[in-house]
């Protein structure tokens, strides 16, 4: 008798081990989303060192009479290397980021990565990059991850469109288990995108892109996803040294293998303190909220904290 229904119950607890599989994969890249853009957006991800708004004066009536005005300005020698890290500790009130697990938690986020913009000639540019990052939880270490992050594109800046920028790049990603022995998810993307700034003064810009992502490959499966996301951001200089950012996102994400498809928003603010040129103190709150085709999946996730970080341009 028991040999009768022995394969049936290995192939329910298969199915057990499949189901906890997607759900982890799916918590490890959503989590490294949220924290991955807020990163980026208080390391200055709408700062481009490729972009010369100021080389020029602003317009006026007299320009036909006396022609372009040029500001005097040192020559700066392009830097086409960065290297960064950043380090947080944030609160959270869904660790999980399922609809029916609610449970609080704090977790420490921490990346490494540097990267090389290569200049091409004319307004073209490379961007290569690889990033290091782990997820450690207070209590709930079956959550613990690893993330790695491999990319390589192009930067195409169009002068005439006040430096409008477009992007192209690949990405592979890969999350791993705590002890980085075990991976728990790995993906192959391609990215078309553009982005802008619009600078009111020197104080104040808005800032917006438009990404495209479709995922080639990778395991496992079901968490596999191609993303249409906007963002539409707000940065202003207070001080000297301190800089309000403030933005939102908002996805559709549809799962290549499993009919899953989800409308996710991503609200986020935070205040930068540079104490060097390099370093700076951050305070981060982003609140996450997602509708899925999969009710599992529906969540409301706020997390709050701050830590430092690091970024060196050479």
């Amino acid at each position: 008798m028991f040999g009768r229904y022995f394969p049936g119950a290995a192939a329910c607890a298969a199915l057990l081990l499949q189901s906890l599989s997607a759900q982890q994969a799916t918590q490890a890249v959503q989590a490294q989303e949220q924290s991955g853009i807020a990163q980026q957006v208080q390391g200055g991800v709408v700062s481009s060192s490729m972009t010369s708004s100021e080389t020029f004066a602003p317009a006026s009536p007299a320009d036909s009479d006396i022609g372009d005005q040029v500001l005097l300005q040192p020559a700066q020698k392009y830097q086409a290397f960065s290297a960064w890290t950043n380090w947080n500790i944030l609160w959270t009130n869904n660790a999980a980021l399922l609809n029916d697990t609610q449970g609080s938690d704090t977790f420490l986020s921490g990346t490494v990565g540097g990267g090389y913009m290569p200049y091409f000639g004319g307004n073209l540019f490379g961007d290569f990059s690889a990033e290091q990052g782990m997820f450690r939880y207070a209590r709930n270490g079956s959550l613990d991850f690893n993330s790695l992050e491999l990319k390589a594109g192009l930067v195409y800046v169009i002068r005439a469109l006040g430096d409008l920028t477009l992007f192209g790049n690949y990405t592979y990603d890969m999350l791993t288990a705590r002890g980085f022995n075990q991976e728990i998810y790995s993906d192959h993307t391609l990215s078309i995108g553009a982005r802008k700034v619009f600078s009111i003064n020197r104080a104040h810009l808005f800032y917006t892109s438009a990404t495209a992502q479709f995922s080639l490959g990778g395991e496992p499966t079901y968490a596999l996803r191609n993303d249409f996301s906007v963002i539409a951001g707000y940065q202003a200089s207070l001080t000297r040294i301190t800089k309000l950012n403030l933005y939102y996102r908002v996805s559709a994400q549809d799962y290549t293998s499993s009919g899953r498809a989800d409308f996710n928003q991503l609200i986020g603010g935070g205040l930068s303190f540079d104490v060097t040129k390099w370093l700076s103190v951050q305070a981060l709150s982003t609140i996450g909220i997602n509708r899925s085709t999969e009710g599992t999946y529906n969540y409301f996730a706020a997390n709050l904290g701050g830590g430092i970080g690091i970024l060196v341009n050479f």
